[in-house]
Parts: structure tokens; C-alpha cells; sequence
């Protein structure tokens, strides 16, 4: 029996499709063709032929895009199995007994304070009803949603640095002014990728959409293989899993689940 140590955390394989290929150089000849025939006949034709000759050359050019992005296919087959067998195997009994025991009531305390940040978080923004922003949650006091300084709480802290105790949990709410653009999604991962360098230098960052739905348990162990299954693991530093919106539209005319991306390219 192999090693699960020598396995591979992922593999690539390649799609053949020759005759994809052949009918999309065949297309492309003819595109090319027609806009030949049109520089040649340009002196015997008018205002309309060059109208015509600049819509067939942009048809042209995002055929050719669409082209380097299909043309070799590939597929990336993670193994979940192989990670846990590598990297937690040997954590099993991590949870058992005493430490059992002591895991629980840590996440107990964790989620009583995360759930009192939350609401206390969320009255500050409605500013409906008189709340008690005292203590820690001072901060929140007379703030706006877009125009507030940098606010970092430590709702729980693995103060030994016990590998099979809670890690830290840290609540982030990084400064907005209403005249400088924070750059939503890529500035919030900027500023947790800086906070995480002075506080718990995590070596991974996983980033959910709020208003997203995961379907599968295992996604993070399928971005660990592909991140940590790469040369040296040094290759490969962003997993991204493809967006699908429940509910949309019968026809789809906005484009928003991306079937051609998804469906069409991708196979």
C-alpha cells in the first residue's frame, strides 16, 4: 500500500478536444478571410463597408479571447482523503475525554460572546431601541456605518497556544471615510491579511460571501489540497469555487449565473 505521504493532494488532466479545436480554427479562418476581403475592397465601397469592417473585427478579436480561454482544457481532481490522512491524522483523540470537556465549554464562552458582540453590533447600527455600549463595546458608541475609525476586538484568545483549543476569533471593522473608496471585497481581505500579520500570522484566509450559501462540508479541504498539494506549496496561493445563484430568472438574460463561463467553456 502507498504512502499516504507520497500521494498527490490534487491532480491535473488534461481534456482532449481535437475536434473543438479544428472546428474553432475553421471559424477563425473565415473571420480573418472576411476581414481581408473587406481591407481589399474598402476604395469600391462606402461609409457602410468600414462600419461593417469594424463590427466583423471586434466579433474577430473576442473570438480570439474566447479561444485562449478554452483551448486547453483542464480539470483539477482533489483528494480530502489524503489531506486528513497527512496533515490530522495523528489529532484523533484531540477531542476526547477531558479535552472533550474543555473544547465545549471554550465554544460555549465563544459563542455566548460572539452572539452578545453581534447584537450589540447590529442595535449600534439601527439605533432604534437605548442600548448599554459600555466596557468593551464603547467603541461602537456614536459611529456611522461609513465613516468611523479602524474598531479590533478580541472576542476569544488562545492565550497558551494550544493547537487543539479554539484559535483566536477576532472581530475586524476596518476605518471607512465617505470620501476615500475602501474597496470593498479586496480591501477588507488587504486589511485582515495585515491584521493577521501582527496578531495570529494564520497561514491560510478563507473569504465567504454573506449572502453566499455553502453546499459542500469539505470545500476547505478541497482548497487545502490545492494549496498545499502544489510544488513546494509555494505554486498555488488563491482557490476560488464558482459562484450559482438560487433563484434567478427562467432565461437567465442577465447573464448573472454565468452559464456560458461554467457550462460551456468549462467542458
Amino acid at each position: 500500500m502507498a504512502n499516504p505521504n507520497s500521494l498527490p493532494l490534487h491532480e491535473r488532466f488534461e481534456h482532449k478536444n481535437t475536434l473543438h479545436k479544428v472546428m474553432e480554427f475553421i471559424i477563425l479562418f473565415l473571420l480573418l478571410s472576411l476581414l481581408v476581403y473587406r481591407l481589399l475592397s474598402f476604395n469600391n465601397n462606402g461609409f457602410t463597408w468600414l462600419i461593417a469592417f469594424l463590427c466583423e473585427l471586434s466579433f474577430t478579436f473576442n473570438w480570439i479571447i474566447t479561444i485562449n480561454n478554452k483551448w486547453n482544457i483542464v480539470e483539477h481532481k482533489t483528494y480530502p482523503d489524503r489531506l486528513l490522512q497527512r496533515y490530522f491524522s495523528n489529532n484523533n483523540t484531540m477531542f476526547s475525554g477531558d479535552k472533550s470537556n474543555e473544547f465545549k465549554r471554550e465554544w460555549k464562552t465563544l459563542k455566548d460572546e460572539y452572539e452578545q458582540l453581534s447584537r450589540k453590533v447590529e442595535d449600534a447600527v439601527r439605533k432604534s431601541i437605548p442600548f448599554d455600549l459600555s466596557g468593551d463595546f464603547a467603541v461602537f458608541s456614536d459611529i456611522e456605518g461609513n465613516n468611523h475609525p479602524t474598531i479590533i476586538k478580541v472576542v476569544w484568545e488562545n492565550k497558551v497556544g494550544a493547537s487543539n483549543g479554539l484559535p483566536h476569533l477576532v472581530y475586524i471593522s476596518r476605518e471607512k471615510r465617505p470620501k476615500h473608496p475602501h474597496h470593498s471585497k479586496a480591501g477588507a481581505m488587504n486589511v485582515l491579511t495585515r491584521v493577521s500579520g501582527l496578531m495570529t500570522n494564520a497561514p491560510f484566509m478563507l473569504n465567504v460571501d454573506c449572502d453566499m450559501l455553502v453546499n459542500n462540508p469539505n470545500m476547505m479541504f478541497h482548497a487545502m489540497c490545492m494549496l498545499l498539494g502544489s510544488k513546494n506549496e509555494t505554486e498555488n496561493a488563491f482557490v476560488q469555487f464558482p459562484q450559482i445563484f438560487y433563484d434567478g430568472l427562467k432565461d437567465d438574460p442577465f447573464g448573472n449565473q454565468m452559464i456560458v463561463l461554467w457550462k460551456v467553456h468549462a467542458n
